[in-house]
């Protein structure tokens, strides 16, 4: 079994909640081609669409991406928005 992942999370999210990867495409407004290649391991999202997609699930970025820090962007995004949470 492929190891705990930001895909695997998404995989589950999205059975949990009933939804296709249409209907999730549309309502993240990501397209439906660039969904299914960041699902299958084609491609990483970058962060605006990494937020797009949490933002459309109603789940904090984190949650996907919890333990997949290879992006040193993504980290820093995370701790901004915790330093802000903090204040």
């Amino acid at each position: 079994m492929e190891k705990n992942t930001y895909r695997n999370r998404l995989r589950i999210t999205l059975a949990e909640r009933e939804l296709t990867l249409r209907e999730f495409s549309f309502s993240c407004g990501v397209s439906y081609w660039a969904c299914s290649r960041i699902l299958n391991g084609h491609v990483k999202p970058r962060l605006e669409t990494a937020h797009k997609m949490a933002d459309a699930l109603n789940i904090h970025i984190s949650v996907l991406f919890r333990d997949t820090f290879s992006y040193p962007y993504l980290k820093r995004s995370l701790d901004l928005l915790k330093s802000k949470e903090k204040k």
